[in-house]
């Protein structure tokens, strides 16, 4: 039988909970994942208002070690301002021109890529890909396949 006490303030009766530990529990870990997506989220929009991430897409679906996007300018500010920078980006052609740690890419509708650095990790989807098709799916394969057989083991010692 369940305690009950009032609480002074309204005169409600009050019945301990017996999944309070449970209930906190959870609510601690809510709090946890929250604070990490929001932190992450935050890290974001820290790289993309410092500058050193252009556009999120590379974190989303970008490859490892793939060189990191970072601006992206007409080719004709190239032509105006220097000329022969300009010229050295037109005979690199689509391979592009390094400077230092900065790749300068001009593609065909005359817009120059500029990237520095490399990408430290896949992006999202191509990690999620990696961990359900490389991981997960083989996991239950595997399992399901010694499941069945040790099922199939304990028919056998009942018709035995």
């Amino acid at each position: 039988m369940a305690v009950e006490m009032f609480s002074p303030v309204n005169q409600i009766p009050y019945v301990p909970d017996d999944n309070l530990l449970f209930s906190c529990a959870s609510m601690v870990l809510s709090r946890f994942w929250s604070f990490i997506i929001t932190g992450s989220i935050i890290y974001l929009l820290v790289l993309l208002a410092t500058g050193r991430l252009y556009t999120i897409s590379p974190v989303v679906n970008g490859k490892q070690n793939d060189p990191v996007l970072i601006a992206e300018k007409p080719l004709k500010d190239f032509q105006k301002s220097d000329t022969a920078f300009y010229s050295l980006l037109v005979s690199s052609g689509n391979s592009g021109y390094l400077h230092n740690d900065t790749l300068y890419m001009a593609n065909d509708a005359g817009i120059v890529q500029v990237a520095t650095g490399k990408q430290p990790a896949d992006g999202i989807f191509q990690t999620c890909k990696n961990t359900i098709m490389d991981i997960w799916l083989p996991f239950i394969g595997y399992l399901t396949f010694f499941l069945r057989l040790t099922q199939s083991f304990k028919c056998v010692e009942c018709a035995g």
